[in-house]
C-alpha cells in the first residue's frame, strides 16, 4: 500500500482487500482461480468465506471439515457444511477455498481460519449481508443488556465500524470496543469516546 501511494486507505478497505487476497492467493488479473478444471471467480471464494465464518461463529465452532461423500459422519466438533453449499459448484468452491491462505490445515480433511480476526471480520460482513439489523442486538448483546457477549466482541467492533446505528448501540453499552478503530475514534471524537468510557 505504501509503495502504491495508498497510505490513506481506510482500515475496512485494507482488511477486505487483504482477505480477498488470502482467499485468492495468487489470483490472476481476471481475478479468477482454477479449482480442478473449473475457473472460479474470487468473488465466489470471498462469499464462501463469509458464509463459513458466519456459520462457525453462530454455532460456536472453529473447525471446518472438507465436504466429502461421507460428510454425514461428523462428530460434535464439526458442522456438516454440505447443508449450506448444495450445488456441485458450491461444494467445489468450498473445498477449494479450504486449500487457500485464509485457512490452516489441521489434517487432510479439517481446517480452521488462519487467524481469529479473519473470522470476526467475515462474520461481520455476513451479518450485514445475511442477517436483518433487527436481530443483531438479540444475537450479540447479553441478556442483561449491559454488554456484548465476550465471544462476539470482535464481530460487534467490526459492525460498529460498518454501521452507524450499531456504533451508537456499542457506544452506549461498551464503548471500549470502539477503541480498535482509529477511524471510528475520529468520527465519534476522542473526547466523546473518553467520556462514554
Amino acid at each position: 500500500y505504501k509503495k502504491n501511494g495508498r497510505v490513506q486507505v481506510s482500515y475496512q478497505t485494507l482488511w477486505e482487500h487483504s482477505i480477498r487476497q488470502l482467499c485468492a492467493e495468487n489470483a490472476s488479473e481476471t481475478r479468477t482461480l482454477v479449482a480442478g478444471n473449473k475457473v472460479i471467480p474470487v468473488e465466489n471464494f470471498f462469499d464462501c468465506a463469509i458464509k463459513i465464518a458466519l456459520v462457525l461463529k453462530l454455532s460456536n465452532k472453529y473447525i471446518v471439515r472438507r465436504i466429502t461423500d461421507t460428510a454425514a459422519c461428523i462428530d460434535d466438533a464439526n458442522i456438516d457444511f454440505s447443508q449450506f453449499f448444495d450445488t456441485d459448484e458450491d461444494i467445489e468452491t468450498f473445498n477449494s477455498l479450504l486449500l487457500h491462505g485464509i485457512f490452516l490445515p489441521i489434517d487432510t480433511d479439517h481446517f480452521r481460519f488462519s487467524h481469529i480476526y479473519y473470522t470476526d471480520y467475515l462474520c461481520a460482513v455476513g451479518f450485514i449481508k445475511y442477517i436483518a439489523h433487527t436481530h443483531w442486538e438479540r444475537i450479540l448483546i447479553s441478556p442483561d443488556k449491559v454488554s456484548v457477549y465476550p465471544q462476539w466482541e470482535g464481530v460487534a467492533s467490526w459492525l460498529a465500524f460498518f454501521d452507524e446505528n450499531w456504533r451508537n448501540i456499542v457506544l452506549s453499552k461498551q464503548p471500549e470496543l470502539l477503541l480498535s478503530f482509529e477511524e471510528i475514534i475520529k468520527v465519534i471524537g476522542p473526547q466523546e469516546l473518553c467520556a462514554a468510557i
